[in-house]
């Protein structure tokens, strides 16, 4: 309804509502593009831009994307080509979104190791069909977790959707999503190039969950306002400083309301003045912090000795989104919005990298991971999927992209490791998604088989080998069909060659006709060459006549002064004389 009362009336717009506006707009945008779809500004087909491109027009474009998965969320619904399509989760998961550490993990460590065999000693037994064969008793294994794995060169081009769409129970999958620690999905609002997490923030409501972690904390928190930075970035952000702030800098707060978006009121939780009423203090979130031991750095502002923003995860800590809805299709076909909707059971993002910093953006590097950090890392994630009840999870090299140096097979190594020691059966499925050496350490590692990705390269090489084989086999049937072509054009050209022989031939014997014919009548004409030669002759001598005139006939004696005409018959002449 209030679809079909938008207008685009100037003079109509300031009595609409922002939620009116933004539905209008986002109608309009998908009237204007393909459902959506970003524009194939390089080549017909090809998307590469989003990911590679960083001329105006790319970043422009992909900030307008950013705005329509941003609305599209915002407004819990969108249409496609007239179809109403609804966001159920998009509340829930906002809601739903909570902050998992160490404190957290160590009530759900029961829940890490399930489905455990315990034999009986002194009791012989074999392992058979995957059962242990015990005097007749049969005890079943637990179902050994089913490793898939993807190697993709390099996970900033990475797009999980085909993984996610195509799965079976998208309600049991939890998503690894390494995150920036600096911005809710880095550069998706700025229009940046575009990254794992990018990708994910595009295609589903994974941003309104995010935002919503530095923005939103409950009444009766206990917080922390940052030491450093705090006044300038309360009189930047347009908050009021009095100099009797500075009494609940660095210590325990209460929260006690969220007056306005990005703000939280405070009081110090022990003020200490007997009689007083407690004070109350207006912050921007940026400076709130829930750890104690982030409460000096914590700050909105930009840090003075790096380029750096504040961190908005506590390094200690993951962010757990449930819900998470996906709505537009693939990057490489340009994020269309889709006609149906479908929901993963968890998005986990772990703070692991500054957007637009380390090596991946041209950076430096700024240390390495430890092998211990990155088990930790590890069995934080584990934990907080298995806590969620994520039957399967599907793991990017978290590490790609970080501002910190490391080998993709330290961070396979640490996944498996884990993976073996504390979650053997708790997952149905593990896809790992990265480079040869994350996916085989994971793998090797995380099945207990050392002799996995040298099995692995045995087969790779027996099948590069077939594929070669195959190939030869094609290029060999190409070269005969080549040479059986080669062949018939020669027995073709030969026959051809005999005809042409044999019209040659016909010629020779016409020509030879012909010549004889030309003999024949150039005979003839010598013949009546000379007949002409004698008549003319006989002609041009004058005539003389003897003997006497009463006879009949007399003798006609040619003689050079008599002019007769060349074409007149000597015959009809001799005749003439005669009768004369």
């Amino acid at each position: 309804a209030k679809r079909a009362q938008f207008h685009y009336d100037p003079m109509e717009m300031s009595n609409l509502s922002r939620e009116d506006i933004q539905m209008g707009w986002l109608d309009q945008m998908m009237e204007e593009s393909e459902c959506g779809r970003l524009e194939d500004v390089q080549r017909p087909g090809e998307y590469a831009w989003i990911r590679e491109g960083d001329e105006d027009e790319h970043v422009e474009l992909r900030q307008v994307s950013a705005k329509m998965t941003k609305v599209a969320g915002e407004l819990g619904s969108f249409k496609v080509q007239r179809h109403e399509v609804y966001l159920k989760y998009v509340k829930d998961s906002t809601m739903g979104t909570f902050l998992f550490n160490e404190n957290r993990a160590s009530h759900i460590a029961a829940q890490k190791r399930t489905s455990e065999v315990h034999v009986k000693p002194n009791v012989s037994h074999h392992k058979v069909d995957g059962h242990i064969q015990n005097h007749g008793e049969s005890h079943v294994l637990a179902e050994d977790t089913v490793w898939h794995r993807k190697d993709v060169g390099s996970v900033a081009a990475l797009d999980i959707f085909d993984a996610v769409a195509d799965h079976p129970e998208q309600e049991t999958i939890a998503v690894i999503n390494p995150a920036a620690e600096d911005r809710p999905c880095g550069l998706f609002t700025t229009g940046g190039k575009h990254g794992f997490e990018e990708t994910l923030a595009t295609q589903s409501t994974l941003y309104q969950s995010l935002k919503k972690v530095e923005e939103v904390y409950m009444i009766g928190d206990t917080v922390y306002v940052g030491e450093v930075g705090v006044k300038q970035a309360c009189e930047s952000a347009g908050f009021e400083w009095r100099w009797e702030m500075e009494r609940v800098l660095g210590k325990a707060c209460r929260v006690t309301g969220t007056p306005e978006p990005g703000a939280v009121a405070v009081v110090q939780a022990d003020h200490g003045y007997v009689g007083t009423e407690e004070e109350t203090w207006i912050f921007p979130v940026g400076v709130i912090t829930k750890q104690e031991e982030h409460a000096r750095t914590y700050t909105s502002c930009m840090s003075e000795d790096t380029d750096a923003r504040r961190s908005y995860i506590p390094a200690d800590s993951i962010v757990v989104s449930p819900q998470v809805e996906f709505f537009r299709g693939r990057q490489s076909d340009g994020y269309p919005f889709m006609h149906s909707v479908f929901a993963v059971g968890q998005v986990i993002s772990v703070p692991m990298r500054h957007s637009g910093f380390g090596p991946a953006a041209g950076g430096k590097t700024t240390g390495s991971w430890s092998q211990s950090e990155l088990e930790c890392k590890f069995d934080l994630i584990l934990s907080a999927a298995a806590a969620a009840g994520a039957k399967v999870l599907m793991v990017p090299d978290i590490c790609a992209g970080s501002n910190r140096s490391y080998k993709p097979s330290d961070v396979g190594r640490a996944l498996g490791t884990v993976v073996k020691k504390q979650f053997p059966h708790t997952f149905a499925e593990i896809f790992v998604f990265g480079t040869a050496g994350f996916v085989d350490n994971a793998e090797a590692l995380g099945t207990g088989d050392p002799c996995l990705p040298l099995e692995r390269a045995l087969r790779d090489s027996e099948e590069s080998i077939s594929k070669m084989l195959v190939s030869v086999q094609v290029q060999v049937a190409k070269q005969k069909a080549q040479f059986s072509e080669v062949h018939d054009s020669i027995e073709a050209c030969k026959r051809d060659l005999k005809r042409e022989q044999q019209e040659v031939q016909r010629m020779k014997e016409l020509l030879a006709s012909k010549e004889e014919e030309l003999r024949t009548r150039e005979a003839h004409l010598q013949m009546r060459e000379r007949a002409s030669s004698c008549f003319l002759s006989l002609c041009t001598a004058p005539p003389k006549i003897s003997g006497a005139l009463d006879v009949d006939v007399i003798e006609i004696h040619h003689e050079p002064a008599l002019n007769l005409k060349s074409h007149e018959n000597p015959m009809s002449t001799k005749r003439m004389y005669s009768s004369h």
